[in-house]
């Protein structure tokens, strides 16, 4: 008895002498992208464990021993239990042979059954909770058992750089098929927690594999689980990069990347799609609705410009261009837009510019108004019908006296003229 209340003192003092930025607390560090290397660290009153090391490593089946480390790599576990401070430093010589340096409470030990049995015991602990031997321990599973048994242990493991590591690996093997192929990424996207860890598996599988239409569809739905807008972005762009986007992929790249929360993030995607994407009117419709959902007036505004840079655009889709400007909060946004599509679109069509008129007269600025009919009134193939309308139009909705001045005595010189 006398022992727990001495433990639990001891405990409690180190809590009092301890900076608080040190108190309780889980954490991980792992930045080197090597797989081969690992950095793990977990602290809390009663127990601590950190783990590093350097080289390959083989875990043994049973995760109770360390079979073997590449030549000149190491491993290195320490361990607090309540007040047992143990460490253990295996190094792999130039031939491999390993060399155990084993100390209990600070103190060099032999390494002998006790000290063999604690390996026994913390090893599948920092088996579930790191990488160590996760290349070699995945690699085992696809030898022995095979695809669906790694797909398993992937959802296992509570490390997500395990997880990234067992998914490179499963994605190395020869011969996989469209569906296997699909569900690594399925799993990817539900296991893998880190946006970073995720983000970086979805563009290594985006780059590796045959252009798949339903594999694609995956990575872009994969997408949706990363947290970090910019780690989206990134994905995105790795997979409009590296792959061929036909319709259903653009389709459902234009819903991930409204599921995107930062406004730049979600424009910087939907230009990139203009560059790499072929627009067809249904893509085009599914582009517009992201816009939209575009909380930013000028970030709706750079997406409609890098969508007109495309001059082979059906009629319906510079339709749904002019639809789109009307919901645009900005007047001199909208204003900007209708001067570029003036000069951009290339029908002549009635219904096109009749619909122009309409939507400048949802600019609130008479200059603006001026500016957008300016624009349009530049134009060589204008119809008498929408002049006419034109005409209507600013005798009945612009306010200011002298913009409905210049334009009306524009357009009365153009019908003049025939």
């Amino acid at each position: 008895m006398a022992t727990i209340v001495y433990a639990w003192l001891a405990a409690a003092l180190w809590m009092l002498l301890t900076p608080a930025d040190t108190k309780p607390q889980h954490f991980v560090w792992d930045d080197d992208e090597d797989r081969n290397e690992v950095r793990y660290g977990h602290n809390s009153i009663l127990y601590s464990l950190e783990v590093a090391s350097s080289g390959e490593v083989e875990i043994s089946a049973d995760d109770a021993s360390i079979v073997r480390i590449a030549a000149g790599g190491f491993v290195t576990i320490e361990e607090r239990n309540w007040l047992t401070f143990r460490s253990l430093t295996v190094r792999s010589g130039l031939d491999s042979t390993l060399t155990y340096e084993f100390h209990l409470q600070g103190r060099a030990a032999a390494w002998e059954d006790d000290a063999q049995q604690w390996l026994a015991r913390v090893l599948p602990v920092v088996v579930r909770k790191t990488a160590l031997g996760a290349a070699a321990r995945v690699r085992r599973i696809l030898e022995k058992e095979g695809f669906d048994s790694a797909l398993r242990a992937v959802r296992r493991t509570e490390s997500d750089r395990a997880r990234r590591v067992y998914v490179e690996v499963i994605s190395e093997l020869p011969g996989l098929s469209s569906d296997q192929l699909r569900r690594l990424v399925r799993v990817s996207g539900e296991e893998i927690g880190s946006s970073s860890r995720l983000q970086e598996t979805l563009s290594d599988l985006a780059a590796r594999f045959p252009e798949d239409s339903l594999y694609t569809r995956e990575l872009i739905e994969a997408v949706n689980k990363i947290a970090s807008s910019s780690r989206q972005a990134e994905a995105l762009a790795d997979i409009i990069g590296r792959r061929r986007i036909d319709e259903a992929s653009a389709l459902a790249m234009t819903r991930t990347i409204q599921s995107i929360e930062s406004s730049s993030r979600q424009v910087e995607s939907l230009v990139r799609m203009t560059h790499n994407v072929a627009m067809t009117p249904a893509v085009v419709l599914a582009y517009v609705k992201a816009v939209r959902g575009v909380e930013s007036s000028s970030g709706q505004k750079r997406a409609l410009l890098a969508l007109m840079e495309i001059r082979t655009l059906e009629r319906s889709s510079w339709m749904e261009i002019l639809d789109a400007v009307r919901e645009i909060g900005s007047s001199s946004a909208q204003t900007d837009v209708l001067v570029v599509f003036a000069s951009a679109c290339p029908s002549s069509e009635d219904a096109v510019w009749l619909r122009y008129v309409e939507t400048a007269a949802h600019v609130e600025s008479s200059s603006g108004q001026e500016e957008a009919l300016t624009a349009m009134l530049n134009r060589n193939d204008i119809s008498r019908n929408v002049l006419e309308h034109t005409l209507g139009f600013i005798e009945s909705s612009v306010t200011s006296s002298s913009v409905r001045k210049h334009l009306t005595a524009r357009i009365a010189g153009m019908l003049a003229r025939g």
